[in-house]
């Protein structure tokens, strides 16, 4: 669960309008070892080899991937926005994590106290304790512990997005990218019909934002 007192933000960071927004990303993406075809293919910089699942244990996305849409939450706890939303991103999963819908946490946190905080939603995550005793990079940002920031913000940057919280949806028979901006469909208070209509939106393999059809590859 997320803190009462809200982390300062980065000085990098200008947060209004419900986004916060990122530095441009100075490196590019990890390389990735997932084949999967349900990972569309400006998601594969990920680091998922060090994907986890809740409790922090390794886990293959092959294998855990295995709900019809996947829900890409760019985030962090030092972005007030991204705390605001947590409460309706948690009421879908929980309505559907069970049938239809996988999240996975990608984390755009600064430091251990806040990824740590992080680490307790109930989503996959990539996991910083997998590469905790390697070498700090020559290239890491100065004041920012996050060991994937490169690859995470490469990611973002694919989407022509460059602020958080971002959501990206996803089919994941197909891999098609059904939504890159889904936050501005769950900022609001939902119904659990009202939500359940979202997902069965995307479970038709349409988008809310473009109907006719899946934004393409």
């Amino acid at each position: 669960m997320t803190t009462d007192t809200a982390p300062i933000a980065p000085v990098d960071a200008a947060c209004e309008d419900g986004q916060c927004a990122l530095p441009t990303a100075t490196k590019s993406a990890l390389d990735s070892t997932a084949t999967s075809a349900v990972i569309p293919e400006r998601l594969r910089g990920l680091p998922w080899q060090h994907l986890a699942d809740a409790t922090g244990a390794p886990v293959d996305a092959k294998t855990v991937l295995t709900k019809p849409l996947t829900l890409y939450l760019f985030s962090a706890e030092w972005c007030p926005p991204c705390r605001a939303i947590s409460p309706t991103i948690k009421q879908l999963y929980n309505a559907h994590k069970n049938t239809d819908v996988d999240v996975v946490y990608v984390s755009l946190d600064r430091t251990w106290d806040q990824y740590r905080v992080r680490a307790q939603l109930p989503y996959l995550r990539f996991s910083w304790d997998a590469v905790k005793d390697l070498p700090r990079a020559a290239d890491q940002p100065e004041g920012n512990d996050n060991p994937f920031v490169h690859a995470t913000r490469a990611s973002l940057h694919a989407f022509s997005k460059n602020s958080i919280p971002t959501i990206v949806v996803v089919d994941a028979r197909t891999g098609d990218v059904l939504e890159t901006s889904a936050e501005s469909f769950l900022r609001d208070e939902k119904t659990d019909a009202e939500i359940a209509e979202l997902v069965s939106t995307w479970l038709q393999g349409k988008s809310i934002a473009v109907p006719a059809a899946a934004i393409a590859e």
